[in-house]
């Protein structure tokens, strides 16, 4: 931060020098300013997708294990002979991890090139348009050192076990046809069995995750915003600001450019919409004066703040923060924005400069303040003391995507309408309600753009809906999509490591399976043993993965919408999805059991 303020010192140093109006200005860095960033850039988020990725790698990490382990079972036999001839424990460690080590390390090549295309699909999957800026997707060096890192960790984690395990020997039970094979499976399945328990468990915990965000996203999706944000667009104009000093100027530009596109039989209406904080040349005059106080003291609020007439002490931007809005608006705007008058009348010629100063205020702005919807002839001042300004009109409600301490919200938005004769709106942009397609609308807008001038540039035309209720639409897809896309690979690498430990259940006990069968056992009856033992490892990991999910699902709540963490019809929908997939991954090698010849088994042997 301060390594930032120190440039942005400099940088206001060059633009004083560059023009005179920049001397009046001050420079500064505020570290509040990273809340605007926290949806993406947070530590606690980036972190929550670290892990998620961890939990696949985990699950990935336990089936190669499981994989290994009956691999070394098998191999005991060879060890045992490698002993016999004069092999010391520690080669035979050396042999199986370097065996695992080109398992990892050609996994992560495989893996690092697979990410390329996969940021691809990423960038398929989010929406690209207004996608942060400071999030940079790509390969580098650092990403590929991480990769052969992870790959350094997966082999330890994958091969020290087997190579152990595979390694403790009894010479001479090891070297017997069949020694100690049934002391061993009977290990590795108790071994596959909580394999099977861990990965379900973190599976359901992600896929609880993707479920939550994915009833987020809808339920956004859903929200009605109050007005028909799908046709309305605020095309994003720059200008060059050595020629548009001043904001009357600029103004000026985008009046031209209305009136343009009043014209054009694609736009319907049109509009002009700038923040507006009601100073008049009075209140200008005090501002500066309260500036130039040493230690000022509340100064935002007594400059800017609205203060009710009837309780001039309480500022009603402190009571209603951080989401108060106050605009300048065109006398068009509120039917452009398909907004009814609850109450009183909009602006008209006669709210000009040098009259009565008024205002139209939202719904909730009037609840809040004054407790009681019929507000009109109500006054109040922009700014401790400053002219009092009456209140003409009270307009519908429209909803936007805000964040306060209770997490992300769409809601109501409190707003306060000057008319934009009366106020100088800054960081004006046109409002257009489109009749037709707006990307058809958005392609023409720049040839419109510059025959008022063509220096303008047009940065971009997205609706209002993406606008107003942006950053929540853009959180949950994002995280949802990336979420989805790690869940589901956990749902596959769980359900692959259910019926291997299962079909392995199955290979290792054909013996006994047949003498069951010749014995009078029915088929039915087999397959029923192996899904209870399969259901026994995959309810225990269901029950471990919801109170985990319980437990991790907290870190969400400032970034879901409409839906609790704690959500119950997620888990249980969770569940029984879950449940089912094993269910079915438990039934396929049974159902292959149930099919073994007892002649065949028993002469195998």
């Amino acid at each position: 931060v301060e390594q930032a303020r120190l440039e942005m010192k400099q940088l206001g140093g060059r633009l004083a020098a560059a023009n005179p109006e920049f001397k009046r200005w001050r420079h500064d860095v505020y570290e509040g300013m990273y809340d605007r960033t926290r949806g993406f850039g947070s530590p606690v988020y980036s972190w929550l997708f670290v892990g998620v990725a961890m939990c696949v790698l985990l699950i990935a990490c336990t089936n190669v294990t499981n994989l290994l382990l009956v691999r070394a079972a098998e191999r005991r036999g060879e060890m045992a002979i490698r002993t016999a001839l004069g092999a010391s424990r520690a080669r035979l460690i050396r042999l199986a991890l370097a065996e695992s080590t080109l398992l990892g390390f050609s996994a992560a090549a495989i893996g690092a090139l697979l990410s390329v295309w996969g940021i691809h699909l990423l960038l398929i999957l989010i929406p690209t348009q207004g996608f942060p800026s400071y999030i940079q997707l790509g390969i580098d060096a650092r990403v590929l050192g991480f990769t052969l890192l992870l790959a350094v960790i997966s082999v330890a984690a994958i091969g020290v076990t087997p190579a152990l395990d595979g390694t403790r020997l009894d010479l001479v039970k090891a070297l017997k046809a069949g020694g100690d094979t049934m002391v061993t499976n009977s290990a590795l399945a108790r071994s596959g069995r909580r394999g099977v328990a861990i990965e379900i468990a973190l599976s359901v915990m992600l896929f609880v995750g993707a479920a939550l965000f994915g009833r987020s996203f809808q339920r956004i999706s859903s929200t009605d915003l109050g007005y028909a944000a799908g046709k309305l667009t605020q095309p994003w104009v720059t200008l060059d600001r050595t020629r548009y000093a001043d904001d009357s100027s600029r103004l000026r530009f985008f009046h031209s450019i209305a009136e343009r596109l009043a014209a054009d039989p694609r736009v319907e209406n049109v509009a002009i919409r700038g923040y507006s904080q009601r100073l008049d040349v009075d209140e200008r005059a005090r501002k500066a004066a309260l500036l130039g106080k040493k230690d000022p003291g509340g100064s935002y609020d007594d400059l800017t703040g609205i203060f009710l007439t009837e309780d001039p002490a309480n500022s009603v931007d402190r009571n209603l923060r951080p989401q108060l809005n106050k605009w300048g608006v065109s006398d068009s705007f509120f039917q452009t924005m398909g907004l009814a008058i609850a109450s009183g009348r909009g602006f008209g010629i006669q709210d000009q400069a040098g009259s009565q100063a008024v205002a139209v205020v939202s719904e909730s702005f009037a609840r809040l303040a004054w407790r009681r919807p019929d507000v009109v002839g109500r006054t109040f001042t922009a700014g401790r003391g400053g002219t009092p300004i009456t209140v003409i009109g009270v307009v519908r409600d429209y909803k936007g995507s805000f964040r306060n301490p209770s997490g992300l919200r769409i809601d109501a938005m409190p707003s306060v309408y000057y008319s934009e004769r009366q106020s100088m709106p800054v960081n004006v942009r046109p409002v257009v309600r489109v009749r037709g397609n707006i990307a058809a609308f958005a392609q023409a807008l720049p040839a419109i753009v510059r025959e008022v001038d063509p220096q303008a540039i047009v940065e971009r035309v997205w609706t209002m809906e993406r606008e107003e209720g942006g950053e929540a639409r853009q959180l949950s897809q994002v995280f949802g999509s990336i979420l989805g896309v790690l869940a589901m690979c956990a749902l596959v690498l769980a359900a692959i490591g259910t019926f291997g430990v299962i079909a392995y259940g199955v290979a290792v006990r054909r013996r006994e399976i047949g003498l069951r069968i010749a014995l009078g056992g029915t088929h039915s009856q087999v397959v029923g043993m192996f899904v209870r033992e399969g259901m026994r490892a995959i309810g225990t990991g269901l029950a471990l993965g919801v109170v985990i999910a319980l437990a991790t699902s907290q870190v969400l709540r400032g970034i879901l919408l409409g839906v609790s963490p704690f959500d119950p019809l997620t888990y249980a929908v969770t569940v029984v999805f879950f449940g089912t997939v094993a269910l079915f991954a438990c039934w396929l090698p049974a159902r292959r059991a149930a099919r073994v010849e007892p002649m065949v088994a028993l002469r195998g042997e």
